[in-house]
């Protein structure tokens, strides 16, 4: 399944993709999907580094590892 968030980081659009991370890590959160919300924090990292969010970036790979915690 092709990922719209990372399709933005690819071409230069951070600030959409980490719109788009936030909300899949909202549905991700609804569902008990840890997989799906794990990466969903990922791609909000990534485009946190681009955007110079480095404190949002520390909480997202924070919760990205407590997502994948979960899977075990």
């Amino acid at each position: 399944m092709p990922n719209p968030g990372r399709a933005q980081l690819a071409v230069g659009q951070p600030r959409i993709a980490l719109l788009r991370a936030t909300a899949a890590a909202a549905i991700g959160r609804r569902l008990n999907a840890y997989y799906w919300l794990a990466q969903a924090f990922d791609q909000a990292a990534i485009a946190g580094e681009l955007l110079g969010r480095s404190a949002d970036v520390a909480h997202d790979r924070t919760e990205a590892g407590l997502a994948r915690s979960q899977l075990t």
